[in-house]
């Protein structure tokens, strides 16, 4: 299988293993990844991290010791390194969802309860008990305690791992967009992207537009065409749009 369609397996699973999904997803776009003694290698790596994890402490300055040197810098927000987790372990430095997916990660083999917050515009990590006592740190600025702001209570809950995959997928999908050289690189976001158990229905419209824009005509006429089926009965002007998309697509091969 692909690292698509064993990005697709994970997620399926139950209980969702988050660690090793994003893991696929960098695989996905690094093919030295793409191994499964390169994927034993990541997860040693973070053993390695968790290990200088002291024994006692608060929480936090405990999961500080490990990864406080950790950031997002200004420029993590237009580099397609700083979604990938292997990258951001690596290299100190990445988005703040994926440095909380790290948190998560090494504070679950130190024994310490942690859950994922998204908020508007920014990813925090809660240590202690959603539902109860805990508090709010930022892996972006090293895992100094986050001050919710205005209207953020609402939204403190612990997110499901595909919660997080999706947010990550939007992210990388918003870096490819409107940029003919990251065509590519929007392809496998979007592939990606359908494999989550759930995603919008035009998704796979713009799959098959971009099967067709990297050079495979056939199959991204064929999912223009499946589209259409899927949308005829509710939306028959968008699918007729579909339908010639695919016909054009086809015109110009023998």
């Amino acid at each position: 299988m692909s690292a698509v369609e064993r990005f697709g397996a994970a997620v399926r699973a139950a209980p969702v293993d988050l660690t090793g999904a994003c893991l696929l997803l960098a695989a996905a776009y690094d093919p030295a990844l793409d191994d499964p003694a390169a994927q034993d290698a990541e997860r040693t790596a973070l053993a390695d991290l968790a290990a200088r994890v002291p024994a006692s402490g608060a929480p936090e300055r405990r999961l500080a010791a490990a990864l406080g040197g950790h950031r997002t810098l200004p420029g993590d927000y237009g580099d397609l390194r700083t979604s990938l987790l292997p990258q951001v372990r690596r290299r100190g430095h990445g988005l703040p969802i994926l440095l909380s997916v790290l948190w998560l990660d090494v504070a679950a083999r130190s024994g310490v309860p942690a859950f994922g917050v998204g908020l508007r515009g920014h990813f925090v990590v809660g240590l202690g008990d959603p539902a109860g006592a805990h508090r709010l740190v930022d892996p972006a600025s090293g895992g100094r305690p986050w001050r919710l702001r205005p209207g953020d209570a609402a939204d403190v809950r612990a997110w499901e791992p595909v919660e997080v995959l999706e947010r990550v997928l939007a992210n990388v999908t918003a870096w490819a967009s409107g940029r003919v050289d990251r065509t590519r690189a929007l392809l496998t976001a979007v592939e990606l992207r359908l494999q989550l158990p759930r995603h919008p229905l035009a998704l796979r419209r713009e799959h098959g537009r971009l099967l067709v824009a990297t050079g495979d005509p056939v199959r991204g006429a064929q999912r223009l065409r499946d589209y259409a089926e899927a949308v005829a009965a509710v939306d028959p002007q968008g699918a007729e749009r579909a339908r010639r998309e695919a016909r054009s697509a086809l015109a110009g091969l023998n």
